[in-house]
């Protein structure tokens, strides 16, 4: 059964009518009068409430599923999506599509996320996680095929991030993973090309050891290290 709340007409002004449509929605959800898992009116009494054509509802509920908010299913009707269940940033990955970001932000902004990751990720140590990074750390040290090399490489920053148990910074970080596994994928083949192999090993086991050994400072300067070095690999 549909809610009911008070939802005032939309007046016809300047701006495209399922914009307005889409900060009226927007708009209850932030006051707390729309709450996640609350069903909305369906589309012919939205219609009517709103005073906006069919083809104008339509667009603005496309682009509020596109983001997420919603979900307009044919037999549950229109539901507010509950933000908990989303994995990334929807809106956000968008943009990115379209945006220009240089290698050395996307190096400074995975040094943010992983280090603000690795500062919880040591109290979520038990007997399973610390047998995973062992297992990773083997992993990458004996594995010496470029592509399953990479792929080791990308588990390794992926459970760092992971095992913050920050669901908001895991949103974050995977909103932006296809940034980030372009950069990791340019900055491995780069070393492969270097001398500077046994660095790359070196950088990942000594991370990884100081997740085990609970050393943050230790662990969050590794970083740093290996990701100036990446950054230095593509400006020499």
């Amino acid at each position: 059964m549909s809610i009911d709340i008070e939802i005032t007409p939309i007046k016809r002004e300047n701006e495209k009518l399922y914009k307005k449509v889409i900060n009226t929605v927007m708009s209850l959800i932030e006051k707390g009068e729309l709450e996640y898992g609350d069903k909305l009116y369906n589309e012919e009494e939205l219609i009517k409430k709103l005073n906006v054509s069919r083809s104008t509802l339509r667009e603005a509920l496309r682009v509020l599923e596109f983001m997420d908010v919603l979900t307009v299913a044919p037999k549950r009707g229109i539901v507010i999506n509950d933000p908990q269940h989303r994995v990334d940033y929807p809106p956000l990955k968008f943009v990115l599509q379209f945006e220009k970001i240089s290698k050395r932000e996307t190096i400074g902004l995975r040094l943010g996320i992983e280090s603000q990751a690795m500062l919880t990720a040591v109290d979520n140590l038990d007997d399973s996680a610390i047998a995973k990074l062992l297992q990773l750390k083997d992993e990458f040290i004996k594995e010496h095929e470029l592509n399953k090399k990479i792929v080791v490489d990308k588990q390794i920053h992926d459970y760092l991030v992971e095992l913050s148990g920050n669901k908001t910074l895991i949103k974050l970080y995977n909103t932006f993973s296809d940034l980030f596994e372009e950069q990791l994928i340019e900055a491995v083949k780069n070393v492969y090309k270097s001398e500077k192999y046994d660095t790359l090993v070196e950088s990942h086991c000594s991370i990884i050891d100081s997740i085990i050994e609970k050393d943050v400072p230790k662990g969050q300067a590794r970083l740093k290290e290996h990701f100036m070095d990446s950054l230095k690999n593509y400006l020499d």
